[in-house]
């Protein structure tokens, strides 16, 4: 079974992974540039989403672009 007929499989359960990898991604959610729809919260909504996703105790690895002298 390939990862999408297994995703389409399991519409609406939760808690279905051990981690979760996003590498420079969750920041460009909600912003037009990959067809989604302008959405402020973008990014909020797709932590969201993960948090349902990930099975308790599951990882998040997340990596986000940092300006160092921003900080």
């Amino acid at each position: 079974m390939d990862f999408a007929k297994q995703q389409q499989n399991n519409k609406g359960q939760r808690q279905l992974f051990d981690s979760v990898w996003s590498y420079s991604s969750i920041e460009h959610d909600g912003l037009v540039r990959y067809r989604d729809p302008l959405n402020p919260y973008g990014d909020f909504q797709t932590m969201i989403k993960i948090t349902c996703i990930l099975k308790p105790g599951g990882f998040l690895f997340l990596s986000v672009p940092l300006n160092v002298q921003d900080l």
